[in-house]
């Protein structure tokens, strides 16, 4: 293949990547919402491989295998998305408490305690 040819398709097979990465990612989302955690947890798989350093991908597949009750796989993804995202705490505020929720429940789905955070308990009703 000459070099003028081979600089042209390079271009759109990275483009094609980054479709094929999107694809995966919706096929993802879509699945997650439908319950089909096996099929989410592949597809993420799949935009993983693409895009490394997703965080979404991470989060999204760390919901699934929550959802598939594979807690051990869920609370490491969960605990990996909290770290990645803690320079961006505002831009990932909910999904980020939603993390340290979801961390937490899969802690006690393997049949561990979480301590509760005393600054977060809520203060008792009016009058009490």
């Amino acid at each position: 293949m000459n070099k003028k040819v081979s600089v042209l398709i390079l271009p759109l097979l990275m483009a094609a990547c980054a479709v094929s990465a999107r694809a995966h990612f919706h096929n993802a989302e879509m699945a997650l919402m439908a319950k089909d955690y096996t099929t989410a947890v592949s597809e993420y798989d799949e935009v993983l491989k693409q895009q490394p350093d997703s965080v979404t991908a991470r989060f999204g597949k760390a919901k699934a295998l929550y959802g598939a009750k594979r807690w051990a796989e869920a609370k490491t993804l969960f605990e990996e998305f909290i770290a990645k995202t803690d320079n961006d705490q505002h831009e990932y505020r909910n999904e980020r408490r939603d993390a340290a929720f979801y961390r937490d429940r899969c802690t006690q789905e393997m049949g561990g305690t979480v301590a509760q955070d005393p600054t977060k308990i809520p203060p008792p009703p009016m009058g009490e």
